[in-house]
């Protein structure tokens, strides 16, 4: 990896057919639950999609690592290939329908994608507090493009609760949104999660049909992830 305070980020769009090209690619690479067999063509091909394109995101990275459950938090861990040892990096993916995008840093962090047309409106007031819905009223990404308002929130607090390892047990309203500094947002975690994250950040940043948020515990990390 070039440089530890990055994410190394890439992304891979996928149909329902292609099913067994990716479980010939993953091939052993990562235990498969017996489970997944019972699961909905669109559910198997989402879980192969973000772990087919984790191992290609190791492998441009040079990184000879394996993914394995994680037995003592709601987040997977990336261990030694040969020895097993657990390793300072972390990862974290998201998929919709025909995309996954996956992130890896040495820093813990959080990542989530939505489609960029994608009304969530209704959902406002579920997930965000009055204060933090005017604070956010004209949320932008990264670059400066507009956001909707819903949707950024919404994409954003699902990455910062996988980030946090607290996953949705508390609802969305746990993170909120208090500053924007550089380009990212700083939040707020009203409850500590397995991971500690001292100063949380959200980005936001749209690319191509999506919108994807990345959380982390530096702001500056998110001046953007490096696409392989």
């Amino acid at each position: 990896m070039p440089d530890v305070n990055t994410i190394q980020a890439i992304q891979l769009t996928y149909e329902p057919s292609d099913e067994l090209r990716l479980s010939e690619e993953l091939a052993g690479w990562c235990p498969v639950p017996q489970s997944l067999g019972e699961a909905s063509v669109t559910r198997r091909v989402e879980w192969l999609a973000a772990r087919v394109a984790l191992k290609r995101l190791l492998g441009l990275l040079s990184l000879d690592l394996v993914l394995e459950p994680n037995s003592t938090a709601p987040y997977p861990v990336l261990r030694q290939a040969i020895t097993h040892f657990p390793t300072a990096f972390h990862v974290s993916w998201a998929h919709t329908v025909d995309c996954v995008v996956v992130g890896v840093s040495r820093l813990p962090l959080g990542v989530d994608i939505e489609a960029a047309d994608r009304c969530v409106l209704k959902v406002l007031d579920r997930i965000a507090s009055e204060e933090e819905r005017i604070r956010t009223r004209a949320i932008k990404s990264h670059d400066g493009q507009p956001v909707p308002q819903g949707l950024a929130l919404w994409c954003g607090k699902e990455a910062m609760a996988k980030a946090t390892g607290l996953g949705m047990k508390w609802g969305l309203k746990n993170f909120e949104f208090t500053t924007e500094n550089g380009g990212a947002w700083l939040v707020k975690t009203h409850r500590e999660g397995p991971r500690n994250i001292p100063t949380a950040a959200v980005g936001l940043f749209l690319r191509g049909r999506w919108l994807m948020a990345f959380a982390a515990n530096q702001p500056e990390v998110l001046d953007g992830p490096v696409w392989n």
